[in-house]
């Protein structure tokens, strides 16, 4: 997770004796704004934060690195156009935190708030509650993937980046705690993964942000550090790899779409080499989400490595 949100990462490296206060003031300024948003209707909170994270957003330093992360996927708009994806990108970051803030009155409400998009094969698995990993990315209404969980009776791990401000990782941990769903923090994730899979539970994991020493992918065109545990931990538990995303509908209702599992190459040699082919199939997938609307897309780090140019707009 971001060290800071609102200051600039190389202010606080300037000046080290900065860090507990920066971390105190963006800790009552999200406190105080999430406290007010989550006292509103889930309409009212999303128009709210959207607004104030459009506005606010812009001026950060994480949005130099939007734009340089968009300039990947969409490499035939020009500069202005960018600058107005990244407001619009913000926007929804607003969005997101303010569906965090409602998960549990949205959930309560999935009958009327989501409809379910699944293909014939997840259909299956879901009915016979067969344990499953499932793949998603920082994408639309991301926060209420979860929204699977009661609406097919299941129990999911996830494993959970704290956060470095401390005052900001109680917050943010007490919002994504629903019942059925059980977060551990991500060191030593493999191992307590391993142990739910065991369990019968599924398990949840976000692999869009770059990881330094993963495998060189390609994603839009470009080889991305890739994380490929979740292909390599579905084969060695021998369950299935399903991707799921929600889109977000008119009138603050959603879509989850379930697709269906990805196939384990027959033609590889080894384990290593099914994994990385089940990532890429994974990263054509995340591509495949982002096109529909990059701004949906909440990247707020780099995700290609130093130097890397965009592939040429085709």
């Amino acid at each position: 997770m971001p060290q800071y949100y609102l200051l600039p990462k190389s202010l606080v490296k300037r000046w080290p004796a900065l860090r507990d206060a920066a971390w105190w003031v963006e800790g009552r300024f999200f406190g105080a704004v999430l406290g007010l948003a989550g006292r509103l209707s889930p309409e009212t909170a999303g128009r709210l934060l959207a607004r104030l994270f459009g506005w606010l957003g812009p001026h950060t330093a994480k949005a130099a690195k939007v734009e340089a992360n968009l300039h990947f996927v969409c490499p035939e708009a020009g500069a202005r156009e960018r600058r107005a994806m990244v407001k619009q990108v913000f926007r929804n970051l607003g969005l997101a935190v303010a569906e965090l803030l409602s998960v549990p009155r949205l959930l309560a409400e999935r009958g009327t708030r989501f409809e379910f998009d699944v293909a014939p094969e997840s259909a299956a698995l879901l009915a016979a509650r067969r344990p499953a990993l499932w793949v998603t990315a920082h994408l639309g209404a991301w926060n209420l993937n979860n929204a699977v969980v009661p609406e097919y009776g299941l129990e999911a791990s996830y494993l959970y980046a704290p956060e470095a401000n401390p005052y900001l990782h109680e917050l943010f941990y007490r919002l994504r705690k629903i019942p059925g769903i059980h977060l551990y923090p991500s060191s030593g994730g493999l191992l307590r993964l391993q142990r739910e899979l065991k369990a019968g539970h599924s398990v949840g994991l976000l692999i869009d942000t770059r990881l330094d020493e993963g495998e060189p992918i390609p994603l839009f065109g470009v080889p991305a550090p890739t994380n490929t545990l979740a292909a390599r931990l579905a084969l060695r538990a021998g369950v299935p790899l399903l991707t799921l995303w929600t889109e977000r509908l008119p009138g603050h209702r959603y879509r989850v779409h379930i697709e269906a599992p990805v196939a384990i190459p027959e033609t590889a040699a080894d384990d290593v080499e099914r994994a990385i082919a089940m990532t890429a199939e994974l990263n054509r997938r995340f591509e495949t989400w982002i096109r529909r609307d990059p701004t949906q897309w909440m990247c707020l780090k780099r995700r290609w490595p130093k130097g890397a140019q965009p592939a040429a707009a085709g």
